[in-house]
C-alpha cells in the first residue's frame, strides 16, 4: 500500500506542475522486477532509453498527463 499511496501522491504532483509549468508525464526509472507493478498503472517502457544502464538495469518507463489526469480526476 505504501508504494501506491507513493506513486499516487507523485501523480497528484504531475497535476500541479501541469497546471503551473506545463508537465507533459511521468517518467519512472523502474527495477526490471517492479516493470508489470508499473504496467498495471498504465507506465509504458519507453524503447531506446539507454539510461538504466549505467545504473543497475533500470527500465525507464512513461505515464502521459492525460492518463494520469484520468486516475486521479476521476
Amino acid at each position: 500500500g505504501v508504494g501506491e499511496a507513493l506513486l499516487r501522491r507523485v501523480l497528484e504532483l504531475a497535476l500541479v506542475q501541469r497546471d503551473a509549468l506545463g508537465c507533459v508525464g511521468v517518467v519512472v526509472d523502474a527495477k526490471p522486477d517492479a516493470v508489470g507493478w508499473y504496467e498495471r498503472f498504465g507506465f509504458e517502457v519507453l524503447g531506446g532509453v539507454r539510461e538504466g544502464a549505467l545504473h543497475g538495469g533500470a527500465v525507464a518507463m512513461f505515464l502521459g498527463i492525460e492518463a494520469v489526469a484520468a486516475s486521479i480526476e476521476g
